[in-house]
């Protein structure tokens, strides 16, 4: 159903505080959620506070964690998550690697063990809005198999990018399997049968079977040898260049039993210390001209919804669970917490 974006807006911080995590966080972690939900990305939305409530408490989750930074430069930085909510920090690394490549023309920050952050485009259109590409990219827990094989090894390793563009920001973001494992999960919640190229099961073999899906693997973005490339590369980047784990000992940002301990690469680059922001941008105008005129089912990244966006919509769609939760708070509140908030 639909939902005041103000309302929902109110009620995740108010739960988020109760669980004591600080204002600031709150707001930060509540405004990357809605995010998800207003791009239809409802897996990485607010159904994400579920996650987040259940790793507070089964103490995965650090709320009294600092940030810790393992090494620095001009250009660079490496924090150490300390196991913390993946969203405030996430939102700290990206604003850094803007400041820096406001000073330097391009700033890369690393972060490890920290929890699930929710939509990355949040994060590179936070450079993008400051005139940089923001890039980012995450290992997962393990998800994906393989070309031919039957054991999931690497995440579903999610990569977005940002690019300054009037008159809206050129973005995308995508998981680089075949699929996201969210999709996979609501095909099993309405029983519901995949597509025979998505995933394999425990033997390797196709399946259209959501739950053999999960047990079994997910195929890579092409299923093919590119695909592994580019699992590879992101597992690479977001995890071992920072002293992080290897993707298939990633855990903590689907199931909330163990520490998080994933790895996320956030990349600013100033445009404006490269070439002529004006010629960048007329260019770049130019170019999704050409590619509008050819009517194909590829379309400008972000165009729909920056047309959708022109409307101001004011409510956003949520589940049926995230309204008994909201009511569930509500009586929490006036019984137990008259005073909390």
């Amino acid at each position: 159903m639909r939902l005041s974006i103000n309302m929902v807006r109110k009620s995740l911080q108010e739960i988020l505080i109760y669980h004591d995590v600080s204002k600031e966080d709150a707001v930060i972690t509540t405004e990357v959620l809605i995010e998800g939900d207003r791009y239809g990305h409802h897996q990485h939305g607010t159904n994400r506070i579920f996650q987040i409530l259940e790793g507070i408490g089964k103490g995965s989750i650090s709320l009294t964690a600092t940030p810790l930074v393992l090494s620095k430069g001009p250009s660079f930085a490496v924090i150490d998550g300390q196991y913390g909510l993946g969203y405030p920090i996430g939102h700290y690394a990206m604003l850094t690697a803007v400041k820096k490549a406001q000073s330097t023309g391009v700033g890369l920050v690393g972060v490890i063990n920290s929890s699930h952050l929710g939509v990355l485009s949040y994060y590179t259109e936070l450079a993008s809005k400051r005139k940089s590409i923001g890039i980012a990219c995450s290992t997962s827990s393990p998800a994906v198999v393989v070309k031919g094989g039957k054991v999931k090894t690497f995440g579903t390793n999610p990569l977005s990018y940002s690019v300054p563009y009037e008159p809206h920001l050129l973005t995308a973001d995508f998981a680089t399997s075949k699929v996201s494992r969210g999709r996979i999960m609501e095909y099993a919640d309405t029983s519901s049968s995949i597509p025979i190229n998505w995933a394999v099961d425990r033997e390797g073999k196709e399946t259209t079977s959501p739950i053999e899906a999960l047990s079994g693997g997910l195929k890579t973005l092409d299923g093919d040898i590119k695909g592994s490339l580019i699992s590879l590369l992101i597992s690479i980047l977001a995890g071992n260049l920072f002293g992080g784990v290897s993707n298939h000992k990633v855990t903590g940002t689907r199931y909330m039993d163990e520490k998080p301990n994933k790895g996320d690469f956030f990349l600013a680059i100033d445009v404006k210390q490269f070439t002529n922001l004006e010629k960048f941008q007329y260019e770049l105008k130019e170019f999704m001209g050409f590619i509008r005129s050819q009517n194909a089912e590829f379309c400008v990244p972000r165009e729909k919804a920056y047309m959708q966006q022109l409307h101001k919509e004011k409510t956003i769609k949520v589940s049926s669970k995230i309204v008994d939760l909201f009511d569930s708070y509500k009586e929490k509140v006036i019984k137990n917490e008259p005073n909390k908030f």
